[in-house]
This record gives C-alpha cells, structure tokens and sequence, in this order.
C-alpha cells in the first residue's frame, strides 16, 4: 500500500474508533458539513461519486459505513481519499493515529 493510502487508513481506523466508542458524536451532520463543503471544491465524476457514496453509507447502518470504508481494496481506498470526518480527531489524536501505524507500513 502506498504512503497516502497507509495514513488515510490509519486516521480513518482512529476515526472509526471514536465514534464507537463516543455514540454520542453527530458524525452524521459533521460528515454531512463536509461532504457540502467538498461538492464545491472537487472535480470530475469519481470524485462526486465517492461523496455520493459516503452521502449513502452515513445515512445507513454504522456498521456498513464502517467496513465499506475501512475495506483493504480499491473502492475503500477511494472512500478514504475523500475525508469527511475532518473535525472529529484532535491534532493529538491524529499524531498518535500515525504513530501507533503498524511497524513496517510506509511512512
């Protein structure tokens, strides 16, 4: 797996992490806020597609959203290059995310 593709891996693990384990954080309306906020910036119809597709995965059941996007294959990869859970990690816990990487994963 290249670089890019072990971090946005280890930040969503960490994100997917919180969430189970704080119920009480409205992913939805901050993934909701985002994916509003990237509509404008992205380009080109892979891209609106994987927003339409975390549109989809974070209105339904969690564990679907979480093994569809944490999955080690191309259309997870691609749901991960697309972020929408910026704001639920602290700086510190992004660190500690990359950090806690598996020994040998790139980077």
């Amino acid at each position: 797996m290249r670089r890019k593709a072990v971090i946005q891996l280890a930040l969503h693990t960490a994100v997917i992490a919180k969430l189970k384990a704080d119920p009480s954080i409205p992913y939805v309306e901050i993934a909701e806020r985002n994916i509003d906020r990237m509509r404008s910036a992205v380009r080109g119809p892979l891209m609106g597609r994987c927003l339409d597709t975390w549109a989809e995965l974070i209105s339904g059941p969690f564990d679907r959203m979480e093994s569809t996007s944490l999955a080690d294959d191309e259309p997870g990869r691609e749901l991960r290059a697309l972020y929408p859970f910026t704001g639920v990690l602290t700086q510190e816990k992004r660190l500690v995310a990359l950090h806690d990487r598996k020994p040998g994963e790139c980077g």
